[in-house]
């Protein structure tokens, strides 16, 4: 799972699910293993790159789901509060928080920056 946006020290993680990369400078943490990671806080993007995921949002936000076909052919679903199943699909679905309204928010433009050698 790859953490990006955040502070250091607003994920917590339990089981055997284990902090293998973090770097204050670029705000992303990186943890493999199967656990519980608890983000408190506000982050920018968590990726979860595995299977058997479950999870609970709780706040604003927009997610952007994207899947893959498991041996039988399924991608899973996500629920809202109240039993609101729904398809979670393989091309891409954003989903935002009910209750929150993205017309209010600013987007900030992204900053496209080069580090390396020259050439």
């Amino acid at each position: 799972m790859l953490v990006s946006g955040a502070d250091a020290g607003v994920a917590t993680a339990t089981g055997n699910l284990k902090l293998e990369y973090s770097s204050g400078k670029y705000k992303k943490q990186v943890y493999h293993g199967q656990g519980k990671l608890a983000v408190h806080g506000k982050f920018k993007v968590i990726q979860f790159f595995g299977s058997h995921l479950s999870g609970r949002f709780a706040g604003l936000g927009i997610f952007h789901l994207y899947g893959e076909f498991d041996k039988d052919l399924e991608t899973g679903y996500y629920w809202y509060d109240g039993g609101q199943k729904k398809d979670w699909g393989t091309g891409g679905l954003q989903v935002t928080v009910p209750g929150f309204d993205p017309s209010k928010y600013v987007i900030p433009k992204p900053k496209v920056k080069i580090e390396g050698g020259k050439g």
